[in-house]
């Protein structure tokens, strides 16, 4: 948590320097698509089975995030997320749980600088989740899941910022509740 709120004071800071900035060309701008592949961190669901006591060795991938945004207004964009996930827990009885996560979220942001380099913003998304929990013996047979949702509706809630070190190239960063992790960074392609 304390990670968080460090990372979150650092952006509203690089925010609030680059709002007070004029310039002719900002890095968001109306009519503008971008996409991005963002790779999460602090993976949610294995904070939850640690939180709830379960032990063992966890492995795991993601989320993984692709991202599609367009710019309708001159500080507003709308788009849509597609994100998966997957955890394995091998327990001490050598029984193994695996959680994996498919997620496809419509989001918005409201972008808040006016920097040619750096676009700060904050946002939400709405959409689905699908979530497969599976639980064998050692012996790989199924054992009876105590975790189970086919398919939910999902949300998110983001503050970020992307850096253009090249004109239609950049590097982000979000924290908050994204795809399945507390934060997330990658790269992102302006056209």
């Amino acid at each position: 948590m304390k990670k968080v709120l460090f990372v979150s004071a650092i952006l509203l800071s690089f925010a609030s320097t680059t709002i007070a900035q004029d310039g002719g060309k900002t890095a968001f701008e109306q009519g503008q698509s971008t996409v991005a592949l963002g790779y999460g961190f602090g993976n949610i669901w294995k904070s939850s089975f640690k939180a709830a006591g379960v032990g063992g060795s966890y492995k795991g991938i993601g989320p993984f995030a692709l991202t599609y945004e367009y710019g309708i207004t001159e500080n507003i964009s709308v788009g849509a997320v597609v994100s998966y996930s997957s955890l394995k827990n091998t327990l001490s009885n050598n029984n193994v749980q695996k959680l994996t996560q498919f997620g496809a979220v419509v989001r918005g942001n409201y972008h808040f600088g006016s920097s040619d380099k750096f676009d700060p913003y904050i946002g939400v998304g709405v959409g689905y989740y699908n979530f497969k929990y599976t639980s064998k013996d050692a012996n790989g047979n199924d054992v009876t899941s105590f975790y189970s949702v086919p398919g939910a509706f999902g949300y998110q809630g983001q503050l970020g910022a992307k850096y253009y070190f090249m004109p239609s190239l950049a590097a982000f960063a979000e924290i908050g509740y994204v795809a399945g992790s507390f934060g997330q960074i990658g790269v992102n392609f302006k056209f």
